[in-house]
């Protein structure tokens, strides 16, 4: 083994000796053959770099003269053309995503127009609606509506010689009226829903306002004095009228069975309010401001309300846009709720004396209507059941005999209408009124409980007799039979 190590020793020192440059003459040949290959390598160098600065020109030259003249190395125009194609196809506008240099444009001073690329001629502009608009469309403003027809001032007719002797005589249009004018909006628009969008609104921002005030963990004086001014703005904007003791105000004429009672209210104040419960946002609003009224403000609201049910019920079912029943039903709920027994027993003085026997009758005929009822009913008997395991004091005492004496009162008026509320849940049999807005058998079922629960002896078996006769008017055997079983079922004396 030590031999062939000395082998191979030998051997690689013999081939490292062959590949070294030899000294003397041979030496000078090797340098020479080295200088030639660094001039070589520095002559291909620039040849490359001037090839480079050769293309960059042409490049440059191209890319000026636009995309559809520009030579590719791997593809032609055509299939970058397809490309640019659809990546814009999955924008529905160019210039609403551009949103940063639409702003940058605004910042320096010039008028937002973005241009997307051309694309075999056709080039992405800036629309009318997002033009300004910093890449999204401006809200609509209520206060300028947009102008729907655009009449010439040469189409116009004449004025006639009553407006030109007007003219003539110095009189011109008032500060509204040229407002109005200049604002495009037609004089022949009704004002009031115009009028309440714009409360809902101002509500809206005085209840955020609200909301931000109260996320303040330690709010300073001045912070709570402004939060009670914004909420006392906030119940003015919906221009309720203050209650006199729950009573309707002096120039309220009580509500009576005819047409204009279902489509209209008598007082302009509780028009107003009618159409603001109509718009869904409206009476999403006063919903979610309920918690910032005091009691007797909540107490005003659910009086006009109460007055104005056979409008809502009737314009609710027949607009198509307005309210739904459910919303509405929600918000006359939370009302009766918040408020104690001695208010409720005011607030159903109040509604006997806004109604009378027939309009109360009308009112009960409706899904709206009975459901109201119902809900006030239900109310008192609560606060009847939450004293049974307890002794009530001597001022809650006073207070459910005040509110059995007032049910009394409704019960002996409404019982003469209740075949009326019968035929109308059971065979629909209301002239004039609209289908959707009848109460159904479920609902009747749900307001003669609450009748009886807050009824005597004397007064159950009165409804129990009516209830009865009116089966009988039926000439059914099918629905004397569900009556009867319905009176089993609520504990009514027969």
């Amino acid at each position: 083994s030590s031999n062939n190590n000395n082998n191979n020793n030998n051997s690689s020192s013999s081939s490292n000796n062959a590949g070294a440059p030899t000294q003397g003459g041979g030496g000078g040949g090797g340098s020479m053959k080295l200088e030639e290959i660094m001039r070589e390598q520095e002559r291909q160098g620039e040849r490359e770099r001037e090839e480079g600065r050769r293309i960059a020109a042409k490049a440059s030259a191209v890319v000026q003269s636009g995309i559809g003249a520009r030579t590719w190395a791997r593809m032609n125009s055509e299939e970058v053309n397809q490309i640019l194609r659809l990546q814009n196809g999955m924008l529905r506008d160019a210039a609403a995503t551009d949103v940063y240099f639409s702003m940058l444009l605004a910042k320096a001073g010039s008028r937002s127009n973005f241009s997307g690329p051309r694309i075999e001629g056709r080039t992405l502009k800036l629309s009318e609606a997002l033009e300004g608009a910093l890449g999204k469309p401006p809200p609509r403003d209520l206060r300028r509506p947009r102008q729907l027809v655009k009449i010439d001032s040469a189409a116009a007719p004449p004025p006639s010689e009553d407006a030109a002797k007007g003219q003539s005589e110095g009189a011109g249009p008032s500060p509204e009226e040229a407002e109005e004018e200049s604002r495009n909006v037609p004089p022949t628009a009704s004002a009031l829903p115009r009028a309440v969008r714009v409360s809902i609104e101002d509500a809206m921002l005085h209840l955020l306002a609200v909301q931000d005030m109260d996320k303040i963990a330690f709010p300073s004086s001045q912070t709570r004095e402004r939060r009670a001014t914004v909420v006392r703005e906030l119940h003015a904007l919906l221009h309720v009228t203050p209650s006199k003791g729950c009573m309707p105000p002096d120039n309220f004429i009580p509500v009576a069975a005819d047409s204009n009672t279902m489509t209209q209210a008598s007082l302009s104040s509780d028009a107003f309010f009618v159409q603001l419960l109509l718009v869904p946002k409206g009476c999403k609003m006063l919903l979610r401001s309920m918690h910032l009224f005091d009691p007797q403000d909540a107490t005003d609201v659910l009086c006009q309300m109460l007055r104005c049910l056979p409008p809502l019920a009737y314009l609710s079912a027949t607009g198509k846009e307005a309210t739904g029943i459910e919303l509405l039903v929600q918000l006359l709920v939370k009302l009766v709720y918040s408020l104690d027994i001695l208010r409720l027993t005011n607030v159903l003085q109040g509604l006997l004396a806004a109604y009378t026997d027939a309009g109360l009758h009308l009112m009960a005929c409706t899904k709206l209507g009975a459901l109201a009822l119902a809900a006030l009913l239900r109310r008192g008997h609560d606060e009847y059941m939450s004293h049974d395991n307890s002794q009530p004091s001597p001022q809650e005492t006073t207070n459910l005999l005040a509110w059995a004496a007032v049910c009394s009162t409704l019960i002996r008026r409404f019982s003469g209408g209740l075949e009326g509320v019968f035929m109308a849940a059971t065979q629909h049999a209301v002239t004039g009124l609209p289908p959707s807005i009848i109460t159904d058998a479920e609902v009747m079922v749900d307001l003669l409980y609450e009748l009886g629960a807050n009824a005597d002896q004397d007064q159950r078996a009165l409804i129990c007799r009516e209830l009865a006769s009116a089966a009988l008017r039926t000439g059914n055997p099918q629905v004397q039979e569900q009556v009867t079983q319905l009176l089993q079922s609520l504990n009514f004396t027969t």
